[in-house]
């Protein structure tokens, strides 16, 4: 390898030289060749299933490079960074960085061979380094899987995907594999995005007018009530078109206690409108409307217990008169602040349905199984949602039409036929896949006419009645045995302290302020020496803010996205030369996210001056 090389990832890239170094020898014994192509260039050669092949021409790799940068010309005004998959000699990747250096570059190598072969042939320094933003190598499936999350979650625009031709056949199923991964990952972030857009504000306001509720309700995952159904089988049922079917299998194992009976969403009401009580109703839903799902049972005052999600919309809690517990979502910043990290460890991640919530609840709970009914994850003819249920209250249909028929996905349902599902409904089912294949507690799913989801063993629930549910095993009023176990006066402490950030987070706002107001004034008077004293003091000041308790806990999850854009932006100029206009970028990018943060202080600056005295009058606490 050359030292230039090693020297260039001593100081860039030391975990990919320490791999390369403690691999040397496995590295060297691949089938690889180095060979020269007719006009002189360096090429590889590889073994392969149909014999040696090569990854570059064996005429001219820099004019097939030309060609291939061809190919992505006409779109690539669209773009603001390229990801490689596949560097081999690194020739289309030169050629694109001289053609376009505006844009900077992420090089992937799956065959860590194959880079130590580029390294030992051609410089880095010989590529414009600047340009380059990161260098990844496929050392382990693990990895790889990291690798993409780390890069699709820095990803700030759209990225122009180039493999290398050779890689997509001579690697063709990693290469597929990966490709996949990609894809599947930035589309999580496409989601996540809108999701963030449409509630990073409501998760923190409903969690802060939630944490009274918080205090004065059992932790359902609290160590001293997580074993409440341990061992024992809990149906969730969801609102699938499905749940009509089996509504007399539902109210048998109701009358002979066979197992718990969770009701998710919607489906309370056909079980309610049935009169199928349910032990345990589960919410999450951040948005204002989410306690009408429940108005059924409101409005008939049964006492059924409502698990709630802590950053549920906060209507749903101050409607709901009968018994509550509670589990502690991953976007509820509040409470994990205020109750500290030994009370708020079992957090449930959100997620993009109450079914994956409570499927988390129940694997937290090590139930001895899990059966899956009205979870249909598609149409069943023109329906997706179970008769008895209305929606016209919310705005909701009842069937699909012909319009959302067309744009429909083909998936496999249980019985393997061909049914219909939503991009919706397909990425649940793929989320629940994906925590079905992390735990060992049997999955069953008698949704019959549903989706077939991976990790699940299907058997309708008549069977499952016979084969598995033989005993009565529910406990009358098993609600009551559940406890508060919160200590008041840690919270107390923690409000003192957070009194202080707050007093503090001021002060650091009129700190930027005026920072930037300095930065301004310097670029309008062109005094480009001393600007970069104030982009130092303006990076000390907002790792302040960054640092600041109030900030962390109530103002970043709201600003979570503008957030995201300016530290993306930010990166974008890091390099550039031109100070001025460096300058005003920052003033431009800073000034929009200060003002966001001003903004959202305000508006929960109401609910914070109450949010002490709300919780002191929880279940008579003398703070």
């Amino acid at each position: 390898m050359l030292i230039d090389n090693i020297n260039y990832l001593r100081k860039h890239y030391r975990s990919i030289r320490a791999f390369l170094k403690n691999n040397e020898d496995e590295l060297l014994a691949k089938p690889i060749n180095v060979v020269k192509s007719r006009t002189g260039q360096p090429s590889l050669e590889i073994l392969s299933e149909t014999g040696m092949v090569s990854i570059h021409s064996k005429y001219d790799p820099e004019k097939e490079a030309q060609r291939l940068i061809e190919k992505y010309e006409k779109n690539i005004h669209q773009y603001k960074q390229v990801f490689f998959y596949g560097v081999g000699m690194g020739y289309h990747v030169k050629a694109f960085m001289e053609r376009h250096p505006n844009l900077t570059y992420t090089l992937y190598e799956p065959q860590p061979a194959v880079f130590y072969h580029f390294l030992a042939n051609k410089k880095i320094e010989d590529f414009n380094e600047k340009q380059i933003k990161n260098i990844y190598l496929g050392t382990s499936e693990d990895d790889v899987k990291r690798m993409v999350s780390q890069f699709v979650n820095q990803l700030g625009n759209n990225v122009l995907f180039v493999s290398l031709p050779s890689y997509e056949k001579i690697f063709e199923k990693e290469y597929h594999y990966f490709l996949n991964l990609f894809k599947n990952k930035m589309k999580d972030k496409k989601t996540s995005f809108f999701t963030n857009l449409a509630f990073e504000k409501l998760w923190t306001i409903n969690s802060m007018k939630n944490f009274p509720e918080v205090l004065s309700t059992p932790n359902i995952l609290n160590s001293g009530n997580s074993s409440i159904m341990e061992g024992l089988p809990v149906i969730l049922v969801a609102a699938g078109p499905s749940l009509s079917n089996e509504l007399e299998n539902l109210r048998y194992i109701k009358k002979n206690k066979l197992a718990y009976i969770f009701a998710v969403g919607s489906a309370n009401k056909a079980l309610i409108n049935n009169d199928i009580i349910p032990d345990a109703v589960c919410t999450y839903d951040p948005q204002d409307h989410n306690y009408k799902v429940y108005e059924e049972l409101i409005n008939k005052g049964l006492e059924v217990p409502l698990i709630f999600g802590s950053s549920v919309g906060y209507e749903t809690i101050k409607r709901y008169s009968g018994p509550k517990a509670h589990m502690i979502m991953s976007q509820d910043t509040v409470s994990q602040y205020y109750l500290g990290k030994e009370e708020t460890d079992a957090v449930i991640n959100d997620a993009s349905s109450i079914a994956i919530v409570t499927l988390q609840l129940l694997v937290r709970l090590k139930v001895s199984s899990i059966i899956l009914v009205g979870q249909n994850l598609a149409y069943k003819g023109s329906e997706f949602y179970s008769k008895g249920i209305d929606y016209s209250s919310m705005g909701k249909e009842y069937s699909i039409t012909e319009e959302v028929k067309n744009k429909a996905i083909t998936i496999k349902d249980v019985d393997g036929n061909s049914i219909l599902t939503s991009k919706g409904f397909f990425n649940m089912k793929q989320e629940l896949e994906q925590y079905i294949s992390s735990t060992n507690i049997k999955v069953f799913n008698t949704t019959v006419g549903g989706a077939s989801i991976k990790g699940t063993t299907f058997i309708p629930l008549n069977e499952l009645i016979l084969n598995h549910l033989s005993f009565p095993v529910v406990e009358e009023n098993w609600f009551t045995k559940l406890n508060i176990h919160y200590d008041i006066d840690k919270v107390k402490e923690k409000q003192e302290a957070m009194n202080s950030s707050f007093k503090e987070y001021g002060v650091l706002i009129e700190n930027l302020e005026k920072i930037l107001d300095q930065i301004n004034s310097l670029v309008n008077k062109h005094q480009v020496n001393n600007l970069e004293r104030q982009f130092n003091k303006l990076d000390k000041e907002f790792k302040r803010l960054s640092d600041n308790s109030y900030y962390k806990v109530f103002i970043k999850p709201m600003v979570r996205i503008t957030l995201e854009v300016t530290i993306q932006n930010i990166q974008s100029i890091r390099f550039t030369k031109d100070q001025v206009l460096k300058g005003k970028t920052i003033v431009k990018i800073f000034n929009k996210f200060l003002s966001e943060c001003k903004i959202d202080a305000k508006n929960i600056k109401p609910v914070y001056s109450t949010f002490e005295q709300s919780y002191k009058k929880t279940r008579g606490a003398n703070l």
